[in-house]
Formats: structure tokens, sequence, C-alpha cells
């Protein structure tokens, strides 16, 4: 299934870049391969390409806030980033090759093994590639991005419409040229279905009961990255890949040509970090696979809290005992599940504990709101796509089955869209 128009936002709809040697997915705060629709959509781009994709994820020490808690909240993330694509080969960097990585990430490690090993088995094949980037200080990333981006075919980033993203997004499209897309893999209801900004809870809800059912059916992939990607572009489909590419805004002729390099041998796009032009950040970006290396094997919090010493945080403001990747996310997921009964009566009791715990992990966009929902719908089994709907404009009796499931979806459907 292709990613709908109703989740992509055109900011610089020029020809692709035929020279270029990669599709470029920057993940911003969309951080997950998993239920990604932005990162779908980038598949879908160095699929009708036939060029490797490559998925660029940094994190610089100078956003508001920052501070010990927040950087190795992210850092988690990255670091269980690493440790999947160093299986299939695909983690960029100086000087790194199959055994090189797996010395530095190991497999198994940060309760990371289900999802990445799940994952590997859906992209192992694939011709995607994964580039951290650590910067001690604003200035060693200055360029980085820019640089990497005119190389790219295209170049995919993360909607969102709050913090820094939209400053981010807005500079980079003054910066370049080439075919610039962001695509909003935020909530059920995608941020175009909205003509306005809804200023209230009960206004949003009116929209939400009205098209959560057609909404929710066009459900992000689980895998997007294996999901006909190969080595080689071996299955491109030409005609496909033609429809795909001019959507992009390609024209016909570059359409003709990209379609027949799919005739390319399997090596003709296999990326390797002397490919990038990048070697002014050699240093920089070895430093941060190395750093990243540390993080993931180290088993105490007191060895994490020596590592983000090299950077300008608040160390004041500590680590939590939570671990910040998908896979703590997705196991809180899981664990509030079982819970739920108890979410109308106790939610608001801290004793109780009765909360999902799952905020973080949804605003640093480790787990995806789709796969919450979907996972409460199987758990009580409602099914993926329950019926029984019942438009009320109400905050209670428009889901079916217990009330707790009213409960916590109004929550995390209502509340969080709207804010």
């Amino acid at each position: 299934m292709e990613v709908g128009e109703n989740r992509i936002f055109k900011r610089i709809d020029a020809e692709l870049n035929t020279d270029g040697r990669f599709v470029l997915y920057w993940m911003q705060i969309h951080r997950r391969l998993n239920f990604n629709f932005a990162l779908q959509r980038a598949v879908e781009l160095a699929r009708s390409s036939n060029r490797p994709l490559l998925i660029y994820e940094g994190l610089r020490p100078d956003y508001p806030h920052s501070s010990d808690r927040f950087h190795g909240f992210l850092m988690d993330g990255m670091a269980e980033h690493c440790a999947a694509f160093a299986q299939n080969g695909g983690l960029l960097g100086p000087d790194l090759n199959r055994e090189s990585m797996a010395k530095m990430f190991p497999p198994g490690l940060l309760g990371a093994s289900k999802s990445a090993a799940k994952a590997n088995a859906a992209f192992l094949a694939a011709d995607c590639y994964y580039l951290p980037f650590l910067p001690r200080s604003p200035q060693d990333a200055r360029g980085f991005l820019v640089r990497l981006c005119n190389q790219a075919v295209a170049v995919v980033s993360d909607e969102f419409p709050t913090f820094i993203i939209p400053g981010q997004n807005q500079a980079l499209q003054n910066k370049l040229t080439i075919y610039f897309e962001t695509v909003d893999a935020n909530g059920i209801i995608p941020l175009k279905e909205t003509k306005s900004d809804p200023y209230s809870a009960y206004l949003f809800r009116k929209i939400l009961q009205k098209r959560f059912t057609s909404c929710f059916k066009e459900f992000p992939l689980e895998f997007p990255i294996g999901a006909g990607m190969a080595s080689g572009g071996s299955s491109c489909g030409k005609a496909k890949g033609s429809q795909v590419v001019r959507s992009a805004g390609t024209s016909a002729s570059t359409a003709s040509s990209t379609s027949n390099a799919a005739n390319a041998s399997p090596d003709a796009t296999a990326l390797r970090w002397d490919d990038l032009g990048m070697e002014a950040f050699r240093g920089e970006i070895r430093q941060s696979l190395e750093l990243l290396s540390d993080w993931y094997q180290s088993d105490s919090d007191s060895k994490r809290r020596k590592l983000l010493e090299k950077f300008p945080l608040d160390h004041r403001v500590e680590l939590l005992p939570m671990r910040g990747h998908s896979e703590a996310g997705r196991s809180q997921m899981i664990d509030f599940i079982h819970r739920m009964p108890d979410y109308p009566e106790k939610r608001n009791d801290p004793d109780a504990q009765a909360a999902s715990g799952l905020s973080p992990y949804l605003h640093f966009g480790r787990v995806s709101i789709h796969e919450i929902v979907r996972s409460i719908f199987r758990a009580y089994d409602l099914g993926d796509f329950p019926g029984g709907m019942v438009y009320n404009n109400g905050s209670k009796g428009f889901f079916p089955g217990p009330p707790e499931i009213d409960a916590f979806l109004d929550e995390a459907l209502t509340w969080r869209e709207t804010g």
C-alpha cells in the first residue's frame, strides 16, 4: 500500500536528482523502523528510483531543554538502530565492515533483540543503510546535512507541527534545490484532514469519530524497509516505479531513465562510506559510532552518565530508569494493556500506577499510535478494524468494548492529537 497524498507535504516539487547516489530519509521525530509512514514513503522512492535508501538520524546537543534525561532516552533508540543495521551490514561509517559492526553492536543487548531480529528477517537483503551522528557541539554538525542532501536523488523527512521540527524543515527547504517532502506519521487522523486547527477536544472529537474508520484502515506497514525493497532493485516493478517517481515531481523522460536503471547489477546500488563524500566529517562520525557502541554495551547508569559528560547538556536533569528504545516502548505497551481495566478509575492516582507510561515513547516517535490502538483492539478480541462505532460526539461510548478502551483512546487520540 502506498502512502496517501493526505500525509505527504511537498516542500520542493522539483525533478529527482538522477545523479544522486541514494534516497535520503532524515529521521527527526518519527524515530522508529516500524509503522512509520515517513520511512515507508522513503522506501517507495528508493524502490522506484532503483537507489539505496540512506536513513540519517542525528542528535545535536543544543535543542531546547537538552539534558542527560532526553539525550540518553534518544541515544537508546539510536543504539538500537545501530544494532539492527549492524546485523545486516547496513551501518555506515568510516572503516566499518561486518566484523567490526558485530563487535561494536553485538546482538541481544539493550533489550532490543526481539524487534531487531524480527526486523532483520524482513530487511536482511534490503538495500538500506543507517548513518547516525552525535555531534558534541552545533559547530561540529555545520554543513553536514545539506552536503548529504545534495548527493541524494530526493529527500524525505518528518512532518510535525510543533517543537523545533517546523523550523528545521523550513531551514532545510531554503537551502535545497532537489525534491524534498515531509511525511505525517503523527496520528490516526492525518494533519491535512483538519482544514483548520481544532482549538478544543470537543471539536476534534467530532472529526475523529467521523473519520476514524476510514483513516485507520490506511495502516502503515509494520516493516516498511522489507516491503518490496531488495538489493539491486530486483523487485522494482517498472510501471509501478515510474508512477511513484512521477508523483514526486519528475518528468516522463526522467521516469523512463530511472526505470531503465532497474537492469543495473546488484553492486551498482551498494552504498559505502567512501561514496558519501563526507570525509570532512570522518572523525565526528567515527566518534559518534564509538560513543553509541559504548552506550549500547554499558551495563550501568554510572557508565552512561560518564558518557553524557562529553556533551554540553543540563546534567542536573538525570537519567531515568526507563530506557528509550522501541523495544522498551513496546514492552511498556504490553504491560499497560494488561493493566487497562484499572485505567478509568485509577489513572489520576499516582500511587496506583495505572497510567500508560507511553507518553515519552509517543512523543519521541519510538512507538506508533497505530500499533498501540491495533494492539488494544486485538487484546480485546475486536479485530484489527472493529465495527460498531457509535457516533455520539462524546468522550464515552464511541469505541466498542469495555469502558477502559474509550477512556484510554480518548486520551491517546483526542487529547494527544488536539495538543
